[in-house]
């Protein structure tokens, strides 16, 4: 159960930080809690293949896009709206 929880954060923060980081408002998410694309979202991230690329890109030791995220078309998607 703590190692769920504990991943489940991790993953949480790491959505969070990939939504500011793509330039998204922090709040988008919360304002789509209810619907089923933020549980998608939240789903894929905490199911994320690629965590520690996803750390190291957040921080800015990796260039390029975030193509490797499983939301990175969501996100983007969401931008444009």
């Amino acid at each position: 159960v703590w190692l769920r929880s504990n991943m489940t954060a991790t993953s949480a923060r790491r959505m969070m930080a990939m939504i500011k980081r793509v330039g998204l408002d922090p709040g988008t998410l919360g304002a789509l809690q209810n619907v089923a694309i933020a549980k998608i979202v939240r789903r894929r991230c905490i199911r994320c293949p690629r965590e520690a690329l996803c750390e190291r890109w957040l921080v800015g030791e990796v260039e390029g896009g975030n193509t490797f995220c499983p939301n990175a078309q969501t996100f983007s998607s969401l931008k444009r709206t």
